[in-house]
């Protein structure tokens, strides 16, 4: 036979309940603060894709409003993406459609995506399952864009380097600590009548037998 519970049950199941609710609402207030505030961009979907949340940084790097970014798909005709080599990546490389395809993480992928006027962000990716019911992905992207400008100036500066170190009338070798030699420019291998790989396979201390 069934009893009601008495007052104080009541009020002590009411407690709980209020425990419980204002643990809700902490964690909802602690998500938001950090979903808010997080220096990199995050991007949350539903199991179609479609965007239901981004957050400040998204905008920034991404240099779409929140409003218009929630009105998208993560694999819609919108966004333009290349791969680090300039080429265009395919639909099927994006990690967040991998990740809502294929039901896995895609950890550290690098991209670039067309902003207004030509500009290229690029980004480092990061895109997994979301489990939790009518939710797809979340992804997470950092900005990248001065390490890889960096990277390319860098090249571009090797690049010039090495036309002047070829191009050089004068023989010009370059040593190891051991004395190897472990590059040689055209001056020098003509001179040597040798190759710039066989230059550097020679052993220390018979650099000199064959120098001019």
């Amino acid at each position: 036979m069934n009893t009601k519970p008495t007052s104080a049950e009541l009020e002590k199941r009411l407690a709980e309940l209020e425990r419980q609710l204002t643990q809700y609402k902490n964690a909802a207030i602690k998500y938001q603060t950090l979903f808010d505030t997080f220096p990199h961009g995050i991007t949350v979907t539903d199991v179609q894709g479609m965007v239901l949340e981004t957050n400040a940084a998204a905008a920034e790097m991404l240099g779409i409003s929140k409003q218009d970014h929630e009105k998208r798909s993560v694999d819609g005709p919108e966004w333009q993406l290349i791969r680090p080599d300039g080429s265009a990546m395919p639909r099927q490389e994006w990690p967040a459609v991998i990740a809502l395809t294929e039901n896995r993480a895609v950890v550290n992928h690098a991209m670039g995506i067309f902003k207004s006027q030509g500009e290229i962000t690029w980004l480092n990716v990061t895109a997994a399952p979301l489990p939790i019911p009518d939710y797809g992905v979340v992804v997470t992207y950092s900005d990248t864009t001065r390490r890889k400008q960096a990277e390319e100036a860098h090249h571009q500066e090797e690049k010039r380097y090495r036309r002047l170190f070829d191009s050089h009338l004068d023989a010009v070798y370059l040593l190891a600590d051991d004395g190897r030699i472990i590059d040689a420019n055209t001056s020098a291998c003509e001179a040597l009548g040798r190759s710039k790989e066989t230059l550097r396979t020679t052993e220390p201390g018979r650099k000199n037998s064959s120098s001019p």
